[in-house]
């Protein structure tokens, strides 16, 4: 048996006027009732395959950031989003708002101070003496400037002495403060932190090195710092690693990386005070599993399939994901437009409800009063959207196409064939919705968990950014260096710690043998001992 259409689900009959007529009974046809009559079965199927195709592309070329996981740069100039309204307030600082001044560093940290005298009187012009008993203390002007660059070279001068009994040569050993390297830890932080945490290239490292500070470098050494120094972070990284698998609640995603030239992925576990990456060639249920380890808090995610192993109770399916696909059930049209709309409608009320409970306007019993009308109209509404009874009625159903002898009989076949209805995505998704219904609304009874995974889409952002600078690593060495260094900026960002003091301290400790600095938020800031390292520490191994 044929079938007259494959192709995939269509966009909306009247945004495309494809099916602008209506037949007898009031099913939309794309050609006047007097001509569509007279044409052959098989003409009329072809017509309305080509239909479908036309719609499938318009569907694609309409995906943009309002209803995909497409990034805003990526939009067209005619994609039109949704004007926020206007608040009345001026542009800048509003009043009561606490700005930011420099504040005078103590006299402890100053380098230098400069007395300005004045000699002669603004008012009389007389002459000033150099002091008097009444004269009112001074107003301190400060400046905080960087320091002409220069560099540090120490010459290690290795003597050896002939020993005057059996006339052999000994020469003396570097010290264990002494670094065997040619570079310092200084250096070595500095590079890295260009590197791994404002992602320059190794030619601009260099180049950088050499025109701040007169060091130069070659691209290969600059390689073995970053090996050397993505080892010294491993323990701190590892540590939060398995700190994360205790915490509470834990939002995670992941996003596409390169790596040796083929796909790989970039997994994101985050918490408030923490983030942990992890490069992988595989996205499966297996890496989601032994990346999150031994986790058994709630879990927020999108409702990507990698992640169904987990228990629906535990878990919290991201709203700001679900608007997207709401939006795109209105821009494909048709049945599904006023699905998608309605859901839409009731997620702003959802919304509203949820940033008047956070803002301390309504209490936890209110909100939960306000939130259980708004989830059994979402039920119902997701129900309607999983019924092919829309596209029955709309006459736009493909079972409805076929003669009734040509119509399938087996499930199969009627599957098959249902799949490619225009309504067939916004079904699926509503099925999907269904079968995770209990997970969209885990934030209304748990404490801190809210109903998006926005603090995971915003940590992978610095990893999307890597990638796009890059193109991914070219060896399983570099995306580990990639995902601790990512790990350490980001979870000191969350923590409010300086990174680079961190990982200063961290390398410090790794020429040392000293113990290194946590990323664990017990730890609080670094240890006063690793703030500021000797400056000729050794290491066990050269890098150059």
């Amino acid at each position: 048996m044929s079938d007259p259409s494959s192709a995939s689900p269509p966009q909306n009959a009247e945004k495309s006027t494809l099916l602008e007529f209506r037949d007898a009974d009031g099913k939309p046809i794309p050609l006047p009732p007097e001509i569509w009559t007279d044409l052959h079965p098989a003409a009329k199927a072809r017509i309305l395959n080509l239909i479908d195709r036309v719609r499938a592309l318009e569907e694609r070329l309409g995906t943009n950031s309002t209803n995909s996981s497409k990034p805003p740069s990526s939009d067209m100039p005619n994609v039109k989003r949704r004007k926020k309204e206007k608040s009345g307030k001026r542009q800048g600082a509003q009043p009561g708002h606490v700005g930011f001044y420099h504040e005078l560093l103590p006299d402890e940290e100053v380098t230098e101070v400069v007395d300005h005298l004045p000699d002669q009187c603004e008012h009389c012009h007389g002459i000033l003496p150099d002091d008097g008993p009444d004269d009112p203390d001074p107003v301190v002007h400060q400046v905080l400037d960087i320091p002409p660059r220069r560099r540090s070279v120490v010459n290690h001068r290795l003597h050896a002495r002939i020993c005057p009994l059996c006339k052999k040569t000994t020469r003396a050993a570097l010290p264990p403060d002494v670094p065997k390297s040619s570079y310092g830890p200084g250096v070595w932080s500095t590079a890295t932190y260009f590197t791994g945490r404002l992602r320059c290239t190794r030619r601009e490292v260099v180049q950088a090195l050499d025109d701040l500070h007169d060091i130069p470098m070659s691209t290969g050494t600059l390689n073995s710092i970053e090996t050397r120094a993505s080892e010294a972070l491993a323990p701190a990284v590892a540590e939060l690693r398995a700190a994360i698998q205790e915490e509470p609640v834990v939002n995670a995603d992941e996003t596409h990386w390169r790596e040796e030239n083929k796909k790989a992925f970039i997994w994101i576990a985050t918490t408030s005070k923490m983030a942990v990456y992890h490069v992988n060639k595989s996205r499966s249920q297996e890496v989601a599993k032994q990346f999150l380890g031994a986790f058994h808090g709630i879990l927020g995610t999108d409702r990507y399939a990698g992640y169904r192993w987990y228990p629906i109770g535990l878990r919290q399916i991201c709203h700001a994901h679900l608007k997207r696909d709401f939006q795109k059930m209105v821009d494909r049209g048709g049945p599904s437009a006023k699905i998608g709309q309605q859901a839409l409608d009731e997620q702003g009320r959802m919304f509203g409800a949820w940033y008047a409970f956070i803002d301390g306007k309504i209490d936890v019993p209110e909100f939960r009063q306000q939130i259980k009308p708004i989830r059994a109209r979402m039920k119902k509404i997701f129900n309607r959207g999983a019924d092919c009874a829309i596209p029955k009625a709309e006459g736009t159903c493909k079972l409805e196409r076929y003669p009734e002898p040509e119509r399938p009989k087996t499930a199969r076949e009627r599957k098959k064939v249902c799949s490619t209805c225009p309504h067939s995505k916004t079904m699926g998704t509503c099925k999907n919705l269904n079968e995770h219904f209990p997970a969209l609304w885990t934030f209304v009874y748990e404490d801190d968990v809210e109903p998006t995974n926005n603090t995971a889409e915003h940590g992978g952002r610095k990893a999307v950014l890597w990638r796009n600078g890059s193109f991914g690593t070219q060896s399983p060495e570099g995306s580990r260096f990639v995902e601790r260094f990512l790990t350490a900026v980001e979870t000191c960002r969350r923590q409010g710690r300086n990174f680079f003091s961190f990982l200063e301290a961290t390398i410090n400790a790794a020429f040392t043998g000293t113990p290194r600095p946590s990323l664990l938020p017990a730890a609080g800031q670094v240890p006063t001992q690793y703030v500021n390292p000797p400056s000729s520490p050794a290491v066990a191994s050269d890098t150059s």
